[in-house]
This record gives structure tokens, sequence and C-alpha cells, in this order.
């Protein structure tokens, strides 16, 4: 039960940042936000999946793939935009 309700707040949570993911396509600029804080969250999620897997907790692990999706391409977006928009400007 308690691998089931993780895995349930994980894939809840992806949801939330996939949110995030689709305000910044909508805006396509980067503000009020930290690249690094993102990116340490993206690295807990990589450590998510390790831990998982070695405690055989298959729904965490799943919701855990759900959230480390999300929150990569969050990453990589906002790199993206930012990138963008500072040669934009220059």
């Amino acid at each position: 039960m308690i691998d089931f309700t993780t895995g349930l707040f994980q894939a809840l949570a992806a949801v939330f940042v996939a949110n995030h993911v689709r305000v910044l396509l909508h805006d396509r600029d980067v503000k009020g936000v930290s690249v690094f804080s993102q990116l340490f969250f993206t690295a807990i999620g990589l450590w998510n999946l390790v831990f998982y897997s070695s405690l055989r907790q298959w729904w965490s692990f799943a919701g855990g793939v759900l959230i480390l999706s999300a929150n990569t391409s969050y990453v990589i977006l906002m790199l993206y935009y930012k990138r963008k928009n500072k040669t934009c400007s220059d």
C-alpha cells in the first residue's frame, strides 16, 4: 500500500511539473525559476529510480519515471529558452 501511495504522489507531482512545461511552452520565457534548483530535483528523480528499483517498489518506480520525464523536459526547455532569448537580445 505504501508503494502504491508513493507512486500515486509521484505521478501527481509529474502532472504538476507537466503544467510548468505547458506554461513554459506558452510563454517561451524563463523568469523567476532557477534552472539549478530544477536540475537538483531532476537529480533526485534519477536517484529515486535507483532507490525504488533496489527496494522493488514498482509503483513508486513508475511514478518516478513520470516525474523524472517531466522534470527532464522542463530543464531542457528552460535551458533552450534561456539560450534562445539571450541570443535574441544580444
